[in-house]
């Protein structure tokens, strides 16, 4: 996508006062690269299918496409992952190749676990995960993995919240809280 686009939908996925001074990340044949290096921490993309864990069914549709801004720890911890799997598809590797490698990885300690509480703002309307789908806007909380449904009890989605439990190729539990979108505003 067309690099002023895709830094702007970036950008759409949390408020402007957390988003203006983010490091904003784009997708190139390689990976991803900085295209605005910023100053608060946090680092916003647009998660193409191979972002998410590998297990998702929608893992290759190019429809998928979802803005996200990362507080300091998550981008400490949880992007990592996320750029490991898009490196390794961009080179071509299956859906298990990516995952064998995750787990390797987090066995030899490259990728790590999230220690503390940290936070996804994924709060654009422009969201898509497949054609006619769109997403629903939300903020992932991301708890150490030793939390469980069983120590938070689970929320119905009813109540717009939903707690994820991680596995082992995930490095956390999310919670993840719905809320109303951001709209997505296109650059001129």
């Amino acid at each position: 996508m067309e690099e002023a686009y895709e830094v702007a939908l970036a950008r759409s996925a949390a408020p402007a006062s957390v988003s203006h001074a983010a490091t904003i990340m784009v997708l190139g044949e390689d990976g991803y690269r900085t295209a605005v290096a910023g100053s608060n921490g946090t680092v916003c993309l647009v998660i193409r299918p191979f972002g998410g864990p590998s297990y998702i069914r929608e893992h290759y549709d190019p429809a998928y496409q979802v803005p996200e801004c990362l507080d300091q720890h998550a981008a400490e911890v949880i992007l990592p992952l996320q750029l490991r799997r898009a490196e390794l598809a961009a080179r071509g590797l299956t859906r298990a190749e990516i995952r064998d490698s995750v787990v390797a990885a987090f066995r030899a300690g490259r990728l790590r676990r999230t220690e503390r509480v940290s936070f996804s703002y994924m709060l654009s309307n422009a969201s898509r995960y497949r054609p006619g789908r769109p997403g629903n806007p939300h903020i992932m909380v991301y708890l150490p993995d030793d939390y469980s449904n069983d120590i938070l009890g689970s929320i119905d989605s009813r109540d717009r919240v939903m707690f994820v439990e991680g596995g082992p190729n995930e490095p956390y539990t999310a919670a993840v809280i719905y809320r109303e979108g951001i709209d997505f505003v296109p650059p001129p």
